[in-house]
């Protein structure tokens, strides 16, 4: 059975690691770097609660990306040894770091680069949001974007059909447009499907974003992308991925749909039969995996981890 690390492309609002930080020196090694290449102040980040707080974005990323690369090296010096990464989002640029097709300073140094010089709005000052779509089984979600709603985008597929045939989306847009249909959807009992906005976090996926590629496409174009190490999935193309695919990846993040249920199914196919994701990310809970996946986010969990392994004979060394 073939292990794999599965990253979500979420992070946490609420305080999260500080467990980890102070049982494992691992941990404790890569905060101080983060910090160090960030200037972000570790272990304080990590009681840090975010939740109303979206001016600091960053410094919750940051937190998520030196929590995972700490507990990626306790699993290495612990023996276990994934037979590939898979990731959405910011869960394949940290994916693109432990495979070392970029550095780890290099990714904190993509992201400090987009703090400091992406634009807060789009050249035309409207405020973009994201939030979630949730569609009843059988109802489409066409009538909630594209041509009846052209300026609100489907950016990710996080959960694929839940159990009684439901599916959760999520969907990008100007704030104002997502509020509308909204409250639009309250006042049609004909559309059965509702829409949850949330606050001040921008659009995620969404080609309302090109003004954030701008910026970034050519800076990207400047970074050394490397074939990765070890085998390297994405959310948004078939097979694993080369240096030119973990570039094209980091450049079409900002306005690309992307598929955790897609990555998923690659990973499947590569033969993945246990996960682990590390940190704080997206729920395996709120997601449907095709394969048991553990969540590593307090030393227990590491426990977990390990004794999952051994009860399911999964080949991690």
């Amino acid at each position: 059975m073939t292990l794999c690390l599965v990253l979500s492309g979420g992070f946490s609002f609420a305080p999260a690691g500080i467990e980890l930080y102070e049982r494992y020196p691992e941990v404790r090694q890569a905060c101080a770097e983060v910090g160090e290449w960030t200037g972000t102040s570790f272990p304080a980040l990590l009681e840090e609660d975010f939740t109303t707080r979206p001016e600091r974005r960053s410094e919750a990323q940051f937190r998520q990306i030196a929590l995972s690369f700490g507990v990626a090296d306790v699993l290495f010096r612990m023996g276990v040894r994934p037979r590939a990464i898979g990731g959405v989002s910011l869960g394949e640029m940290i994916g693109a770091a432990l495979t070392g097709s970029i550095s780890r300073q290099e990714l904190c140094e993509i992201l400090l680069y987009s703090d400091k010089n992406v634009p807060d709005t789009p050249p035309d000052g409207r405020e973009l949001a994201f939030g979630g779509l949730m569609l009843p089984a059988g109802e489409d979600e066409q009538f909630y974007v594209g041509d009846h709603h052209p300026d609100i985008h489907v950016g990710a597929n996080n959960f694929g059909t839940l159990a009684d045939g439901s599916r959760i989306l999520m969907i990008s847009g100007y704030r104002e447009d997502l509020a509308a249909l909204a409250e639009e959807l309250e006042k049609t009992p004909d559309r059965p499907g509702t829409v949850q906005v949330y606050p001040g976090w921008g659009a995620l996926h969404c080609p309302l974003n090109q003004y954030i590629k701008d910026v970034m496409a050519p800076y990207l174009a400047t970074v050394d992308f490397r074939d990765p190490q070890l085998p390297l999935f994405s959310g948004r193309v078939p097979g694993r991925v080369d240096a030119a695919g973990v570039r094209a990846d980091f450049v079409e993040n900002y306005t690309s749909y992307v598929s955790v249920t897609f990555l998923h199914s690659e990973l499947t196919k590569f033969g993945a039969r246990l996960g682990i994701t590390l940190a704080s990310g997206t729920a395996p809970e709120m997601n449907r995996y095709p394969f048991p996946v553990v969540q590593v986010q307090t030393p227990d969990d590491l426990e977990e981890a390990m004794s999952t392994m051994f009860e399911l004979g999964v080949d991690f060394r």
